[in-house]
């Protein structure tokens, strides 16, 4: 795992992002924030009010130097922030009190408009927020990247196992956001894990399982037929990466036995 983080360090300290903190009272987000400054891979921002954060720091003897604190409460461009969000809801009846009193308390909204006005490259949250509150804070404040019609997580997994994936690294989505996707949002899914692959992990011929109770015809069900026909949609939109499907988990694992698992890949 060390050489794969440490490759991604190197790679990203050529651009020095800047990267919003918002749960900025944690301890752990204070430590996460000393140790990108002091490593200096990016540029951490945090959202609180000052005192409020040096105080927690100096408790657990965490060094600020050089880390970039911003108050929602004198922010010079918090009208704007205000303006622009109540405008992104207004067809729910947001107000611009309503909006001010979300952005002021909420930072996690606040630090979404620091992205979405380019100010920040990147927020990281969910240290203290649920998963569902950083999610809805990034889709009604920033929205999906233009072009992109199914909003998707996915997580890369490094494990010992060179064998398994690329190298031993693997996208598995989509694990948190999509309940219950149809065949066209499960092709979107496949498609950004791809995306994810090939410019996070920087996977050169990235291949994609889609995973089922029923490998290849072995199982019948609503679920499956879903996921059969995500691989149509696949197979019609004409991708530039191998995929297969359906197909359990094992048998995505154990590509080495084919003809008793699986029957045909693309």
């Amino acid at each position: 795992m060390s050489r794969f983080i440490n490759n991604l360090k190197r790679r990203v300290a050529k651009e020095q992002k800047k990267i919003v903190l918002p749960e900025s009272e944690s301890r752990r987000v204070l430590q996460a924030a000393e140790r990108v400054q002091a490593e200096g891979f990016a540029r951490p921002i945090l959202i609180g009010r000052p005192q409020s954060i040096v105080e927690v720091a100096s408790e657990y003897q965490i060094d600020m130097d050089g880390i970039e604190i911003i108050d929602p409460e004198t922010y010079p461009m918090m009208d704007k922030f205000c303006e622009y969000y109540a405008k992104r809801r207004a067809k729910k009846g947001m107000t611009l009190e309503e909006a001010r009193k979300v952005l002021s308390e909420n930072y996690i909204f606040f630090a979404a408009c620091l992205v979405a006005f380019d100010i920040a490259d990147g927020m990281v949250a969910g240290a203290v927020a649920t998963s569902s509150e950083v999610i809805r804070a990034a889709l009604q404040v920033i929205g999906p990247h233009p072009g992109l019609s199914t909003v998707s997580s996915s997580f890369i997994m490094i494990t010992d196992k060179p064998q398994f994936g690329d190298d031993g690294i693997f996208v598995v989505g989509d694990c948190s956001v999509v309940i219950e996707p149809t065949p066209q949002q499960l092709a979107d899914i496949a498609v950004s894990c791809v995306e994810r692959a090939r410019r996070t992990a920087q996977m050169l011929d990235p291949k994609v399982a889609l995973l089922s109770y029923s490998t290849m015809g072995s199982g019948a069900g609503e679920e499956v037929d879903r996921v059969r026909e995500a691989v149509r949609l696949l197979r019609d939109r004409n991708v530039d990466f191998e995929f297969d499907g359906e197909m359990q988990a094992d048998a995505a694992w154990c590509l080495v036995l084919p003809g008793r698992k699986h029957r045909d890949r693309r």
